[in-house]
């Protein structure tokens, strides 16, 4: 017999072994509903809108370990440089586009940068759409200021590496885009008028999510470079911000500086 016939025959019987089991299977359709979640029941607690948060922080590890953003705020300065060598990590000659600052739209890196921080603000817009009608509360007030702050996070990066990009406040929305400042103002707002309901927990639980903590670090961040963003030095902003961490006391600076490099640094 050749192999050709065995094999023919061991998909037929496969096949009808498969099909056997099917119809068996539909014999019963009475079987217990373990749970049960429609409008009226989901959301209506924390798990609910931890399992629907799920792809803003897929998102977000994804893209950001897969290195376009480090890149394209690393290898285009003089803190990096990474050469071909004996024509290994040439790619296409991106690094030296990068190094020389002559790359174009269609860069790698770039079309991957835009497309994680749009992709995690779409999501975040998403959720809000889809949540805008549930009753208001403490638990609403809270996953809602999570979600926003991790909106105006994505936003942050995209003002940061392109400046001029649109304000989608909505799921539906299509806008064109928007000055870098007007960019820096919204994302602004966002972050301050979050604050009050985002956790000042700093633990396992919080570990990876915004807090007030966050919140306040972003916001120095971007007044830092608030004059190279909007044309206005916040010098003052940014350091009453960074007091607000450091007085915190739920922050400390590592004794031993390069245990932040090792494996175990989490």
């Amino acid at each position: 017999r050749s192999m050709k016939n065995i094999n023919i025959e061991s998909l037929r019987f496969a096949a009808a072994l498969v099909l056997s089991m099917l119809l068996m299977s539909c014999t019963d359709l009475e079987v217990p509903v373990e749970s049960e979640l429609v409008p009226e029941n989901f959301p209506t607690e924390a798990a609910h809108y931890d399992a629907a948060k799920g792809p803003i922080y897929g998102r977000l590890a994804n893209d950001i370990s897969s290195g376009s953003y480090w890149r394209i705020q690393t290898l285009t300065t003089d803190d990096h440089v990474l050469p071909a060598r004996a024509g290994n990590w040439d790619d296409g000659g991106q690094f030296r586009e990068a190094h020389r600052h002559s790359w174009t739209v269609d860069h790698d890196w770039a079309e991957d940068t835009w497309s994680f921080g749009f992709s995690g603000i779409t999501a975040c817009n998403q959720l809000l759409s889809l949540f805008a009608s549930q009753p208001e509360g403490a638990l609403k007030d809270a996953q809602f200021a999570e979600i926003r702050m991790m909106r105006a996070f994505f936003y942050y990066i995209m003002m940061d590496v392109f400046g001029n990009v649109p304000i989608m406040k909505t799921f539906e929305e299509d806008p064109a885009t928007s000055p870098r400042a007007e960019v820096f103002s919204f994302i602004e707002s966002e972050v301050l008028d979050v604050i009050p309901n985002l956790p000042e927990e700093v633990s396992a639980k919080t570990y990876g999510r915004p807090t007030k903590w966050m919140a306040h670090a972003l916001l120095h961040r971007m007044y830092l470079n608030a004059q190279v963003y909007t044309g206005q030095a916040k010098w003052n902003e940014a350091i009453q911000q960074a007091d607000f961490v450091i007085k915190s006391g739920k922050f400390s600076l590592d004794t031993d500086f390069l245990s932040m490099f090792k494996p175990t640094n989490g």
